[in-house]
């Protein structure tokens, strides 16, 4: 459910300044008689757009312009559906780990029968092993 929640979340908020920002841009690069006067003042618009959300959700309302009200229902109804639908058969169950076939990748705090096996390893104290490893590295270095 969180997952679900997030994603719809995530979407509509990316997807509602994209609207935002095109439904500025494409009426003020319009409505000049020359493109070059609107060009120059393109990135003023967008940083003003993006700085004042709300006042440009007002400015766009007021204004009744179609583009912003088609984009915002597209933004909810794409939102919607990658929430519910995209996230329909995904799991939020955390990891599952086999006991007995771990890989790479697969984790879990070890008990003392993995740690003192008496086939493979054997329990030592922490001196017996240091002085291992420092005779195993003397070792290396005369040949």
């Amino acid at each position: 459910m969180k997952t679900k929640c997030l994603a719809f979340l995530l979407a509509f908020t990316i997807g509602y300044v994209l609207v935002l920002q095109v439904s500025t841009l494409f009426p003020y690069l319009f409505e000049g008689d020359t493109p070059l006067e609107q060009v120059e003042g393109l990135p003023s618009v967008m940083v003003d757009t993006f700085l004042h959300p709300i006042e440009t959700t007002q400015l766009l309302i007021t204004e009744n312009v179609p583009l912003y009200y088609v984009g915002v229902m597209a933004v909810f109804l794409y939102s919607l559906y990658l929430s519910l639908i995209a996230t329909k058969g995904k799991k939020d169950s955390g990891w599952e780990v086999d006991k007995k076939e771990q890989s790479y990748g697969s984790a879990h705090f070890a008990k003392k029968g993995d740690i003192i096996n008496k086939t493979e390893f054997i329990g030592a104290k922490k001196q017996d092993v240091f002085a291992e490893l420092k005779e195993s590295m003397k070792q290396r270095k005369e040949p």
